[in-house]
């Protein structure tokens, strides 16, 4: 750099130079996967060279604005733990450099959160009937009865479209053990079974 003015030009001055920052490449291989026992998603990329943290996006539809969920993660994974049953979730990732340059975002991943197992299943009997209550799970509409002979299964369905959190089973054989699981139910899909409980139905009057 030098100085001009109505006498003439200066000698140039010290030289410095600048190496502009590029933005680091969007992250890859994105994957989204929903917990089967509560409302959370887990996410999971492969890291972008030069990248010093992470941004992640959430969005409800294909066509929705990403909203920033979570700022200045450091690793390549991340859970999503403020999610409701049964919507449908967008994701995407971007890099970060150490100066703030953001990368383009990762190609999307989707996933669909179903409710919870019904949790605090029990069952007692009474009158050569097995009677069934559980904890109700956060966005079901309705549950499904399973029952097997053998513990742990292969169950056969016993009830379905249960609306309360409650069933009785007056389809049993006295003196046989009878295993039961229960399943929670909405319109994106079918839960986890619950615990499994054992209950031995005896003749009553």
């Amino acid at each position: 750099m030098t100085a001009i003015n109505a006498l003439g030009e200066s000698a140039a001055g010290t030289t410095a130079s600048a190496v502009p920052e590029v933005p680091p490449n969007a992250p890859s291989q994105l994957s989204a996967t929903a917990s089967t026992t509560n409302a959370s998603v887990s996410l999971q990329w492969t890291a972008s060279p030069g990248a010093s943290s992470y941004v992640v996006k959430r969005a409800l539809s294909a066509s929705s604005p990403w909203v920033v969920i979570a700022n200045d993660v450091s690793s390549t994974s991340f859970t999503d733990v403020d999610a409701t049953s049964g919507r449908t979730y967008y994701y995407s990732v971007a890099a970060e450099t150490s100066a703030g340059q953001e990368s383009a975002n990762s190609p999307a991943a989707t996933a669909t959160i179903i409710p919870a197992a019904p949790t605090n299943l029990t069952a007692t009997t009474s009158k050569s009937q097995a009677m069934l209550s559980w904890t109700s799970s956060l966005g079901a509409t309705s549950y499904k009865v399973l029952r097997s002979t053998t513990s742990g299964g292969s169950y056969s369905l016993v009830a379905s479209g249960v609306t309360t959190t409650n069933f009785t089973d007056s389809r049993v054989t006295t003196g046989t053990t009878h295993h039961y699981v229960v399943q929670a139910v909405d319109a994106t899909g079918t839960s986890a079974d619950s615990s499994q409980v054992n209950v031995t139905p005896k003749r009553g009057k």
